[in-house]
């Protein structure tokens, strides 16, 4: 992982100034979308471990065996550094706990098992490593397209391996995003929904008070208030 990476994975987030108590905001999604307030967005970020471990603990045992909030703590906390120390791919073991955070997080499907059979370890680090080479490069798109040559990998699933990795340049694609983002049809999970959804989440993201933001954090406040 190069500096560049680096940097943007460290980079101050607005988590960390909502830490330590942040209100609870009663605006929805929609509304925050909208929001010109920081007090809103930071609010709503504020409140994303929580309704982490809400979730979590509303799934019956059988979906408790994935532990969501571990996993989403692995997730953007420790990952990037991972992916660092080996040389800029991913593992097998990573992509499958990638896969079982994305089903956990979202919508359950049958995924998990044909994505492991499917990919072998040795394709998963080859298309891994040219997909973030590009990344690096600010090649988003053509990075996330790369990834989705891996076997039961969509864009959606692309997303949610790039977004801890390059949160500026890339939000996870996840259905509470795609309803509230203006011009993204619900289940399209396409690569021109991805696309669409991307540029709208930058657009919004130049706009105030989000400029300081990663596309990754616009998309976990949303999340937070679904």
């Amino acid at each position: 992982m190069s500096a560049k990476r680096a940097k943007s994975t460290t980079q101050a987030s607005p988590a960390k100034k909502a830490k330590g108590g942040a209100a609870a905001t009663a605006v929805s999604a929609s509304a925050l979308w909208k929001s010109s307030k920081q007090s809103d967005w930071a609010g709503a970020l504020g409140q994303y471990n929580e309704r982490i471990q809400s979730r979590y603990n509303g799934f019956s045992k059988g979906r408790q065996k994935v532990p969501l909030p571990t996993h989403d703590q692995w997730l953007w906390n420790k990952l990037p550094a991972e992916v660092k120390a080996q040389d800029g791919c991913l593992s097998h073991g990573q992509l499958a706990k990638i896969m079982e955070w994305k089903l956990s997080r979202g919508k359950s499907r049958p995924l998990l098992k044909r994505l492991k059979e499917n990919n072998s370890a040795a394709s998963v680090k080859d298309v891994t490593k040219r997909a973030f080479a590009l990344a690096e490069q600010d090649d988003t798109l053509e990075a996330l397209k790369v990834l989705c040559e891996l076997r039961y990998v969509g864009p959606a699933t692309a997303s949610a391996i790039m977004a801890p990795l390059y949160p500026s340049q890339v939000a996870f694609m996840s259905d509470e995003l795609m309803a509230i983002v203006p011009g993204i049809a619900p289940d399209q999970y396409t690569m021109a929904s991805l696309t669409t959804l991307l540029e709208e989440v930058a657009g919004r993201q130049s706009q105030a008070p989000l400029q300081d933001w990663s596309l990754a954090d616009i998309e976990k406040a949303l999340w937070s208030v679904s």
